[in-house]
């Protein structure tokens, strides 16, 4: 059975593609798509960063992206990875996203039950307040004077929509969902940009978390992590989206 940079390279050559033609469309490095073609993984950036290139590589050439996606886990469980460790990896993911997403529920859970508290104890001091009683002084003692207008209170506005704006600085593969639905998917350069709009929630994967700036409905955002550094499942809604935004 070939295997996964042999599937490739076959197709890649049937279709009288050079390597250097799908670097330059894809902006991948050349040193990763020939490592790719001979099953050098080891040079590869991370397994997760690997399978970005795989999915770039197999959408320029027509392939179906799931099939070589599974020809990929092929290969490694039939290389240095035994199947029971490739399997404990694959159960760690999943068990970090449901970490990740039950930290995330908990969370909006403790700022609504918040929340509800300080409104409860409000309506309960405006009911404690005490009744002034009226004025036994005549009506006539009282001079009319014009009441001044109410003040002005400026209502902060409520956000009903998340709008990302990304600006690249280093080579940087990313993607991105929103609302559920893929986005982005490439490998972005330094000067590139992206800007997307959410109604409920966004999702970030990236293979190196300082390698571009952004901000979330016009304000500033925090770097995600250091540059180099694999990050997954970042879950920005419209409840906790100013936590990620810079201090003012």
């Amino acid at each position: 059975m070939a295997s996964l940079g042999q599937e490739l390279k076959r197709e890649r050559e049937l279709r009288g593609i050079p390597l250097k033609e799908i670097a330059e469309a894809t902006k991948i490095n050349l040193r990763f798509l020939r490592s790719l073609e001979e099953d050098q993984f080891d040079i590869l950036p991370g397994k997760f960063f690997t399978r970005g290139i795989i999915r770039s590589y197999a959408g320029y050439l027509g392939l179906e992206e799931h099939m070589i996606l599974n020809l990929y886990q092929e290969t490694l469980e039939q290389g240095d990875l035994p199947r029971e460790e490739v399997a404990k990896e694959d159960g760690k993911e999943r068990g970090g996203d449901r970490v990740k997403k039950i930290f995330s529920y908990s969370l909006m859970a403790v700022f609504l039950t918040t929340v509800l508290v300080v409104f409860f104890i409000l309506i309960q001091k405006k009911e404690a307040e005490p009744v002034t009683p009226a004025s036994s002084t005549p009506a006539s003692a009282f001079v009319e004077e014009e009441s001044p207008p109410p003040p002005v209170v400026e209502s902060e506005s409520t956000e009903t929509e998340l709008h990302l704006d990304i600006a690249f600085t280093q080579e940087t593969w990313v993607q991105v969902f929103a609302d559920g639905e893929l986005k982005l998917d490439t490998i972005k350069q330094s000067g590139d940009s992206f800007q997307v709009t959410a109604l409920e929630s966004l999702r970030i994967n990236t293979g190196n978390a300082g390698g571009f700036t952004f901000t979330l409905n016009g304000k500033t955002a925090k770097a995600l992590g250091l540059p180099g550094r694999v990050i997954n499942d970042t879950i920005i809604t419209l409840e906790n989206y100013r936590e990620f935004l810079e201090e003012n």
